[in-house]
């Protein structure tokens, strides 16, 4: 199965840690090298950071793990929701 996790802090990484035997994908609003580099090395897995519109649609299940300015930014992006499983991590 395959997990989006729309942001890329603290919150998203600790979640990201405690998943295994699934695909994560980080969907955020800036994505680059380094950004890239550093969620690998803080999570110890293989990830890719892509568009929030994309990381939904190719995902069955959708973690919403930002904060709430941000938060708001990413759902924006993201575009519908319809068919997905959508969890929010506690603050």
């Amino acid at each position: 199965m395959k997990i989006a996790i729309l942001g890329t802090g603290s919150q998203a990484v600790s979640v990201a840690r405690r998943i295994h035997q699934h695909e994560v994908v980080f969907g955020s609003c800036e994505s680059s090298a380094d950004l890239t580099r550093w969620l690998a090395a803080s999570t110890g897995r293989s990830i890719r950071v892509v568009s929030p519109q994309e990381a939904v649609g190719e995902a069955q299940v959708v973690l919403l793990a930002a904060a709430e300015d941000e938060l708001a930014r990413l759902v924006a992006a993201a575009g519908s929701f319809t068919g997905k499983f959508v969890l929010q991590a506690g603050s």
